[in-house]
């Protein structure tokens, strides 16, 4: 009977300690500036980039472009995708591909990396 009590014991403790109550936690967002440059090599200013997740781990972002094409937004490290929309005239010169939300527009967020820049191409 003991070896039957001390194999269950061992039987138990194995599968709670297999067990977690709380999910793992999710890495902290921190804040990102992003620099979205034109084909042309001009800033896009004036657009809005949305920053999108490809994994439950990460967070949306993203923001209005100043003039300098910059916006800061609060992003987990990891590979995302990217769309922009705007006025029609602030859009005029991002290339169509860039309209949407496409899982070819991506953009890598390393961690500890605090400026990352998006230069679109044609």
């Amino acid at each position: 009977m003991t070896a039957r009590a001390l194999a269950l014991f061992v039987l138990v403790a194995a599968l709670l300690t297999g067990c977690s109550s709380a999910p793992p936690p999710r890495p902290e967002a921190t804040e990102v500036t992003i620099t979205v440059t034109l084909p042309n090599g001009q800033p896009a200013k004036d657009v809005t980039l949305n920053v999108l997740p490809t994994s439950i781990d990460q967070v949306q972002g993203g923001g209005k472009t100043d003039a300098s094409g910059k916006v800061n937004t609060k992003l987990v490290p990891g590979k995302y995708s990217f769309s922009l929309e705007g006025s029609a005239t602030a859009m005029a010169a991002v290339p169509q591909k860039y309209h949407t939300n496409n899982q070819a527009n991506t953009v890598e967020i390393a961690a500890g990396v605090k400026d990352v820049a998006i230069k679109l191409s044609n």
